[in-house]
């Protein structure tokens, strides 16, 4: 069985043929961007009630969570929320938890098509102004060079060594 702590109703819900701004879609909880949709809903994600074999997989939207096709799990919840903002049953019956994560350039890429793609989301805008909403964090994606600049490169580069200063974790962007 596989669970989603995440709103895909929101996309039926919302369709329509103009884009409205970002703020028309997105509040936060915890500092985290999220449709507000889901935000009506957010009650029900506090009171899920973890089980003690469940699999938690989390990515980043656009991380090619669909790849994770089998394990070894009566129930799999595949979620875009950060730990924090996880239900704390996840914590209390220790449940196993998987980050997936992906190149970021390749992700960005990924999700700024998805924006366009769905007419449920707002407009994009450019990619630059994308890019810049995403470092930013309202972002909420893949040959990434056809698409970056050697600018919007550079400064990519230099956002994501400060956002990961710390940790043990290294992407390669070319292979």
């Amino acid at each position: 069985m596989t669970v989603w702590l995440t709103a895909p109703a929101v996309y039926h819900s919302m369709m329509s043929s103009s884009k409205p701004a970002y703020k028309d879609y997105f509040g936060r909880i915890g500092g985290m961007p999220l449709y507000k949709k889901f935000i009506k809903c957010w009650h029900n994600v506090e009171k899920f009630e973890a089980k003690p074999d469940d699999v938690v997989i989390v990515t980043y939207p656009k991380s090619g969570v669909k790849q994770l096709k089998e394990i070894a799990s009566p129930r799999i919840v595949k979620t875009h929320l950060p730990a924090e903002l996880l239900p704390v049953s996840f914590w209390e019956k220790n449940c196993k938890i998987i980050y997936l994560s992906r190149n970021a350039k390749d992700l960005v890429v990924s999700y700024y098509f998805f924006f366009l793609m769905v007419t449920a989301n707002p407009d994009p805008g450019s990619f630059q102004d994308f890019v810049e909403k995403f470092m930013n964090g309202e972002g909420i994606v893949g040959d990434w060079k056809n698409y970056f600049t050697v600018a919007l490169n550079e400064k990519f580069d230099k956002h994501y060594e400060e956002q990961m200063k710390g940790s043990t974790l290294k992407f390669r962007t070319e292979i």
